[in-house]
């Protein structure tokens, strides 16, 4: 099923990019930026699969539908 919404990873360590309480984020507004620091949120970097116009969050999904479009082809 597409998702609509970016998913975002819970096991941090594998995040590289992650943004920290109190840094300041490039193109991010002050107001966002402390509101995120009053509530101890992160940013983090998210990916996404795309297959023809759907995003997914994960690869499973993506591949998933494929297969699906691919077996309703050859019908």
């Amino acid at each position: 099923m597409p998702d609509p919404q970016p998913a975002v990873g819970s096991n941090l360590a594998r995040q590289p990019m992650l943004t920290r309480i109190g840094q300041k984020m490039a193109g991010v507004p002050a107001e966002e930026t402390e509101l995120m620091a009053r509530y101890g949120i992160i940013k983090v970097p998210a990916y996404r699969y795309h297959y023809r116009d759907w995003r997914y969050s994960t690869l499973n999904d993506a591949l998933a539908q494929a297969r699906r479009d691919e077996a309703a082809r050859s019908k």
